[in-house]
């Protein structure tokens, strides 16, 4: 049996990588192994959508506006697309996430929306705050969960196995 040379994870004979943390296994043992390309890696990871919605804008409704603002979730990155002629969208990694709040008044509560903000590490906006979610105590845990899913495949602690 062989065993990565990055992370010390056993591999099938012929496989070109390891399946635990993506490195190329070289063919020659006596050969250190080649490190994967972001292309390689960005090849292997695929995004997929865990949570989309839009604010409530039960305000906006009453006055006869519409919004145009979509929250998406994936396994990588939350994205808010606004606008309907000027289209806008941010994104984040959700690697980049280190803090989230929910913020709900007693009359958010009633209706069952509220705010969540964002604190994270980006430089150009460093906070972000998705106004009038359904359920938000809800989609708060669901971007919590995606957050750590995402963090332990980059962060290994130590001690663990």
């Amino acid at each position: 049996m062989s065993f990565c040379s990055n992370c010390g994870a056993a591999y099938q004979e012929g496989s070109k990588f390891c399946s635990s943390c993506g490195q190329r296994i070289s063919s020659d043992p006596t050969t250190p192994a080649l490190p994967v390309t972001s292309s390689e890696t960005a090849a292997k990871v695929e995004e997929n959508t865990i949570w989309e919605g839009k604010p409530a804008g039960l305000e906006a409704r009453a006055k006869g506006q519409f919004n145009t603002t979509t929250y998406i979730l994936t396994n990588l990155r939350l994205i808010i697309r606004t606008g309907l002629i000027r289209k806008k969208e941010e994104q984040i990694e959700l690697i980049r996430i280190k803090d989230l709040e929910l913020i709900q008044g007693l009359k958010d509560r009633s209706l069952g929306v509220g705010d969540i903000r964002i604190v994270s590490t980006d430089e150009d906006d460093p906070k972000i705050i998705l106004d009038d979610v359904r359920s938000p105590a809800q989609v708060k845990d669901l971007i919590w969960k995606a957050v750590r899913a995402e963090r332990e495949k980059h962060v290994r602690y130590i001690g663990s196995a």
